[in-house]
């Protein structure tokens, strides 16, 4: 199958910007230096300085420049994926006037960094992009045509049943990773495409591999923009046209061909046999400090002035704002992408499904949690064996604590270990989430139904291995009931981890503060401090603690009814010893099992609210325009330009 096939596009689509302009706020050093305990003050820092151009369709476009010169943010704002700052100007596809939320339809994107669930093959990957984007109305015998077809026009052929891999799991090589994402947002063949770097961390060859295809999929009469650091020659002359950037603001666009003769004519001729992009880089884009020509008595900062004024000046600079003055007018519909929404169960199936494998082909996970139940339970089992046999103050101590270990264990183990993971899966989350795979509820409630299994098996394991061989009171019902506690316990150490690991967006941070946090609600849970005895001004902290109620409830049960002896042999009914605990507050059991389930209920919606925010700031990402059409009308959706400031 050739790489054109049938990936042609209907329509093409001329991309033009006009005075571009993004700024961030950034702390203003100098006044904390004049004035060091004056509260930090804030500065503007301009990334693009009123930067326009044209990127041509059916061509392959790289966008270069020094770092910091602004090439990824030129690339964030034209495709309307910027999530803060000031923002302002206009963006045309052809003779249409854009905004930001109009381009994201448009066009697809593929970041610097992949982040593609290490566990799926390739196939599974771009299936996934097939089952969730294309919609319910595509067959599925029509979508694994389409990943197949995919497959074949980016040569994964032989790497399309190949886990994709992280740092830890041996998967694809990082061009292959690449392809694979290329391939995620060319099925919803879009006439626009974004790539921020797709020769990052890439070998020569790998890098000419991917930028060649690049170059196949832009002669079917797509519009694809590249960001590029410095290529080879090999790789540089692949490119049809080039944007240079420096400090902001525009040196150079126009065709690749053209750029030694353009530069040569401001006086910085490309030596012989030598790579015309390390050239710019080195001797023309270069912003580093100091003097670059003695010879001209200016130092690289004023190089670069001089050397964009030029541009503005010249007769190549009037050419790109004649093309932006005069789209293509063959075509002037505008086409989406072919993507789709689909239901909410074919979503929650399909990640269900992926979670499934996902634990499946990461079966030391399980192994761990298992060999960590299996080995604590029996610790505790040998350390209070035949706890029942024994009498006097030694038997209701070893009583209290393997009551108390079994709630705190499950609410510290489970917090811990569904933090690492799910702060891991956010960050799958919010790419998908952002590039329109799935909905929130699909991803939040899948989580939850794939974790819920090994947080009623294992605290299970443990409360049954635990109770027979401490010898608890010998009764099913209270057998049941403790089992029970200990699963709730379990499911609010889970909520709190999610709930910490969807506040917070660092996972260091998250890991710092949950001990800060778990610490003092063990302490006030009443077996550290009497609850009847707690000072006024913390007794309020004790209500906020599951493990006082978990633990509360596993002390009546197991006291109710039995009989304790002190060490003369007098019998004491064992609801005298939990009064004098400080657990005589009248509530029953049930009661207490009851306010778990409102812990597990309130923290989940918590998690929930706190991803929501993160998906509602995403999708008010700074937008640009509303852009006005070169007719010199306003586009029937717009309404005045307005500079959007989203805090990041």
């Amino acid at each position: 199958m050739s790489r054109q096939g049938s990936s042609a596009v209907a329509s093409s689509h001329q991309v033009a910007f006009d005075d571009i302009r993004f700024s961030i706020n950034v702390p203003d050093t100098s006044v904390k230096k004049a004035h060091p305990f004056a509260s930090q003050a804030q500065k503007e820092k301009v990334i693009l300085n009123n930067v326009s151009g044209v990127f041509r369709a059916g061509h392959l476009t790289a966008v270069m420049g020094a770092s910091g010169a602004g090439k990824t943010s030129l690339l964030n704002v034209l495709a309307g994926q910027t999530d803060g700052g000031h923002t302002s100007g206009s963006i045309f596809a052809n003779s249409s006037g854009m905004t930001g939320e109009q381009m994201r339809k448009q066009c697809g994107f593929v970041f610097q960094e992949d982040v593609i669930l290490p566990t799926m093959t390739t196939r599974e990957a771009i299936a996934m992009s097939a089952t969730l984007r294309l919609g319910d109305s595509v067959s599925q015998q029509e979508k694994e045509r389409r990943v197949e077809e995919m497959i074949d026009l980016l040569n994964l052929r032989k790497a399309a049943d190949t886990m994709i891999g992280s740092p830890t799991l041996k998967g694809v090589s990082g061009g292959e990773k690449k392809r694979v994402a290329i391939a995620q947002e060319m099925l919803i063949e879009p006439a626009i495409l974004f790539l921020d770097e797709p020769t990052s961390g890439l070998d020569s060859f790998t890098a000419y591999s991917v930028i060649s295809i690049l170059k196949d999929l832009a002669a079917t009469g797509r519009t694809i923009i590249a960001t590029i650091h410095q290529p080879s020659s090999e790789v540089f002359y692949l490119f049809d046209d080039v944007l240079f950037l420096a400090e902001g603001e525009v040196m150079y666009q126009g065709p690749t061909s053209k750029v030694v003769e353009y530069f040569d004519g401001r006086g910085y001729p490309c030596p012989e046999h030598f790579n015309p992009a390390d050239h710019v880089f080195m001797s023309v884009l270069n912003n580093q400090e100091g003097t670059f020509d003695k010879g001209k008595g200016e130092s690289n900062l004023e190089r670069i002035k001089r050397l964009v004024s030029y541009w503005r000046e010249s007769p190549e600079a009037k050419l790109i704002a004649h093309a932006r003055a005069n789209p293509p007018q063959a075509a002037t519909e505008l086409l989406s992408c072919k993507r789709e929404k689909t239901k909410f169960m074919t979503q929650f199936c399909f990640l269900l499904g992926r979670e499934t494998k996902n634990a499946k082909r990461n079966p030391l996970i399980l192994r761990a949690k298992l060999g960590q139940t299996l080995i604590l339970s029996l610790i505790i089992g040998l350390l209070y064996l035949n706890t029942k046999d024994k009498t006097g103050f030694a038997a209701n101590q070893n009583r209290t604590g393997v009551l108390f270990f079994l709630v705190i264990n499950q609410v510290m183990s489970s917090t811990m270990s569904i933090l690492s993971i799910f702060a891991q899966d956010k960050m799958v989350f919010a790419r998908e989430h952002g590039a329109g795979y799935y909905s929130l509820s699909a991803f939040f409630f899948s989580k939850i139904g794939v974790e819920l299994p090994s947080q009623i098996v294992f605290p299970f394991t443990a409360a049954t291995i635990i109770y027979w061989m401490v010898g608890l009171q010998a009764s099913v019902s209270k057998y049941l009931i403790l089992c029970v506690i200990c699963i709730l316990a379990s499911l609010t150490g889970f909520s709190l981890g999610i709930s910490l690991a969807s506040f917070f967006s660092s996972l260091p941070v998250a890991l710092a503060v949950t001990p800060v946090l778990l610490l003092p609600l063990m302490l006030f849970s009443g077996l550290f401090v009497n609850s009847a005895a707690i000072p006024a001004y913390f007794d309020w902290i004790k209500y906020l603690s599951p493990m006082k109620w978990g633990f509360e409830g596993l002390m009546k049960n197991e006291y109710e009814g039995l009989i304790i002896y002190d060490e003369q042999g007098v019998p004491t009914p064992g609801s005298v010893y939990v009064t004098q605990l400080g657990f005589d507050d009248g509530l029953d059991i049930w009661m207490t099992a009851l306010i778990q389930i409102l812990f597990v209920v309130v923290l989940i919606c918590l998690s929930y609210l706190a991803l929501y925010s993160i998906v509602n700031k995403n999708q008010r990402k700074s937008d640009i325009g509303p852009a006005h059409s070169k007719t010199g009308h306003v586009t029937p959706d717009a309404q005045e330009m307005v500079v959007v400031d989203v805090r990041g």
